[in-house]
């Protein structure tokens, strides 16, 4: 579903933005409480789609980016 604002249609977040605030929101719910708990569980959710989305290609540089310095292959070898 395209995302809106004021009308405005907002580009998809990425993976690296929904992980971003993935880990923002679990510090909140550490630090302050279960109040914050339902946005997590939200981005959770949207992260498994996106991942889902991703191509094969796009899904193997970023485990290789993970496990590496440089996103080469060095994680192989």
């Amino acid at each position: 579903m395209p995302r809106e604002r004021g009308g405005v249609a907002l580009p998809e977040p990425t993976i690296a933005e929904i992980r971003e605030a993935m880990v923002y929101v679990a510090y909140l719910v550490e630090k302050y409480g279960d109040a914050h708990a339902p946005v997590l569980d939200r981005l959770e959710r949207e992260y498994a789609a996106a991942q889902s989305r991703e191509s094969p290609r796009s899904r193997a540089q970023r485990i290789l980016e993970a496990h590496t310095f440089d996103g080469g292959l060095k994680a192989i070898r």
